[in-house]
This record gives C-alpha cells, structure tokens and sequence, in this order.
C-alpha cells in the first residue's frame, strides 16, 4: 500500500484531478491528502461527484465509507 500523500502534496493533486477528473486513483490520493489535513468535507465532494461518474468503483466506495465513519454518519 503506498503512503498517504502529505499536505503539501494537495495542490500538485489538485492539478492531476483537475486536468483529468475522471481519474479515480488521482482523486483517491487526493481524498485521502484533504482527510490527513482534516478536511473532510473537501475529501467528501470529491469522492461524491467521482463517484456519480465511477458508481461501482470499489476504492472510491471504499474511501466513502471511511469518510462518513469521519463526519459521524
């Protein structure tokens, strides 16, 4: 499993997804970036709109999961 990426990798993942926002391991690794800075409603929007385009994406319902386990849901 490759280490999660830090803070200071949010905007060069930022960059990735905006230029291909259908790439689900970019949005992944950026989800889990906005997550280990706390910024869980950030991961939350990301993961939602990749997940309207890549619904039975298992990573991505994976990541969902934990997020809401975050938010208390």
């Amino acid at each position: 499993m490759p280490p999660v990426p830090t803070a200071a990798e949010i905007p060069s993942l930022e960059a990735q997804v905006d230029a291909d926002p259908s790439d689900a391991d970019a949005g992944l690794r950026l989800a889990s970036a906005y997550r280990e800075a706390g910024r869980i409603q950030d991961a939350s929007s990301l993961i939602s709109s990749q997940l309207a385009a890549l619904p039975d994406h298992l990573g991505l319902n994976v990541m969902a999961g934990l997020l809401d386990e975050d938010a208390g849901d």
